[in-house]
């Protein structure tokens, strides 16, 4: 590999396999690899039982308006979703309808999805300990369903699945994209440039974007980061994905007054 430590130019040559590589990290895999437990902080600990409680009272009153409707059992199913399947991968509970039915097995009225919000992985672990379920279990002594419950999540569940949710919506895709964008318009318009100071410098690149001369070889925080690195021939570059720093994430989560999620640096 050319060294990106000292003052070197290029010049790309015009070959066929001239180009940007693009190596990705696995969400699925590091998230995978995370420990049972995280350093969540004691603030961040109780608040998130707040949060659980909400979730649990929410699903107790669509219970009781299912009740109030005439059901005597409910079923709960999954939301349909538009997901690209990543989701089910890295263990994110799918969002629940409640579905209530009469004596006779009618359906009289559902409530839901729960939460709302596709995209609430925290949220959607808190839900029915049982399904189907009965809302009046006391009354009919014959009914072959446990009693309907709401599952609260445990503290611990609720923040990993918070970290999943960031993990997966929140990455500076966009700035990646345009970094690479960058590379493949050097590449493509076979341009001078040199590395300097920990830096693509390429002047022409100011016609992409104005004022911007500079790629930065590497940008690495707690939300993950990239590499870049110039192929061995000079004909190209290798864009590397760097994968967020779960962990610290944790560690360092926190949430605003007056807001009802977990945030992350």
């Amino acid at each position: 590999m050319a060294s990106v430590t000292s003052s070197l130019a290029f010049a790309l040559p015009a070959q066929a396999n001239a180009g940007v590589t693009v190596i990705q990290y696995s969400l699925q895999g590091s998230l995978a690899r995370l420990p049972s437990r995280h350093p969540w902080s004691k603030t961040v600990a109780l608040t998130a039982k707040t949060f659980i409680d909400r979730d649990r009272k929410r699903i107790e009153h669509a219970l009781a308006l299912l009740s109030h409707a005439g059901a005597v059992s409910v079923r709960s199913v999954n939301a349909p979703i538009a997901a690209s399947g990543i989701e089910r991968k890295i263990g994110a509970p799918v969002p629940e309808i409640l579905v209530g039915y009469s004596k006779t097995g009618r359906k009289v009225a559902e409530q839901g999805p729960f939460p709302g919000d596709p995209k609430d992985f925290a949220a959607a672990a808190t839900r029915l300990a049982r399904t189907p379920c009965s809302l009046n279990f006391a009354a009919n002594l014959n009914n072959p369903y446990p009693q309907c419950q709401a599952r609260p999540a445990s503290v611990d569940n609720y923040l990993k699945n918070s970290l999943k949710s960031f993990a997966l919506y929140s990455q500076p895709g966009d700035a990646y994209s345009f970094r690479i964008q960058e590379l493949n318009y050097i590449v493509a318009n076979n341009l001078k440039f040199s590395i300097r100071g920990g830096q693509i410098v390429c002047p022409e690149l100011s016609k992409l974007s104005p004022n911007e001369t500079a790629i930065s070889l590497s940008d690495k925080s707690a939300i993950g980061g990239y590499t870049i690195t110039v192929t061995e021939d000079g004909s190209g570059f290798t864009f590397t994905e760097i994968a967020p720093d779960f962990m610290r994430l944790a560690r360092d989560a926190y949430v605003l007054p007056g807001e009802t999620w977990i945030r992350f640096q």
